[in-house]
């Protein structure tokens, strides 16, 4: 992977996704956060990054990225969008839509 690669911010995103699922929720916000640096309208991204950032209790870090996704994304409410979430674990759905909504995005 090269880090001139123009499509890094995924590759940053998948990983922040695994660390997400395995409970690595400082790299999960790491990687996260660098792939919205890199593309700040990447919604899955956004998603991922505010609930990682929420579970470790850094919901005011959460506030500007859920702010932006409003912003990109006014219709979106989490309960539109977890059926099309690729959590297989009913566990870990939940609590990703709980951190989701804890953290501000709409229900």
């Amino acid at each position: 992977l090269s880090p001139l690669d123009p499509f890094r911010f995924r590759n940053e995103h998948f990983l922040s996704i695994a660390h997400y699922v395995t409970g690595d929720l400082d790299r999960a916000d790491d990687l996260g956060l660098s792939s919205w640096r890199r593309a700040p309208d990447y919604g899955s991204n956004l998603r991922t990054t505010i609930a990682a950032l929420e579970r470790a209790g850094r919901r005011d870090e959460a506030a500007p990225l859920v702010a932006h996704h409003m912003a990109i994304l006014p219709g979106f409410t989490v309960s539109a969008y977890m059926p099309n979430v690729g959590l297989q674990n009913p566990a870990d759905r939940q609590l990703y839509a709980d951190a989701m909504i804890a953290a501000g995005l709409p229900h």
